[in-house]
């Protein structure tokens, strides 16, 4: 009996997370990325080869840099929503 509960919601919990969302009624959300060339940003670049931004939502304007610091440049002046970077230096004044 226990045995069979158990497997009762185990089958439940699969065919909850099997379900798909429901259409999306609102236009894309536009934002502009600023990334690299370079590999730390691969997941990046396949999501927008393959379209993973358009579903979940997102048309995403790509703004491509020659490095990090300079993609995060752009975010701090507003030219950009969202920037990848690597490893950057923080400045921290008090």
């Amino acid at each position: 009996m226990r045995r069979g509960i158990i497997l009762l919601i185990f089958l439940s919990a699969i065919v909850a997370c099997r379900k798909s969302s429901p259409p999306q009624t609102q236009p894309p959300r536009k934002i502009t990325l600023a990334y690299t060339p370079q590999p730390n940003c691969a997941l990046v670049h396949i999501a927008v080869a393959n379209g993973y931004f358009a579903q979940e939502g997102l048309d995403v304007r790509p703004l491509m840099h020659t490095y990090g610091k300079a993609a995060l440049q752009s975010m701090l002046e507003g030219k950009a929503d969202l920037a990848t970077v690597a490893e950057t230096a923080v400045r921290i004044t008090r």
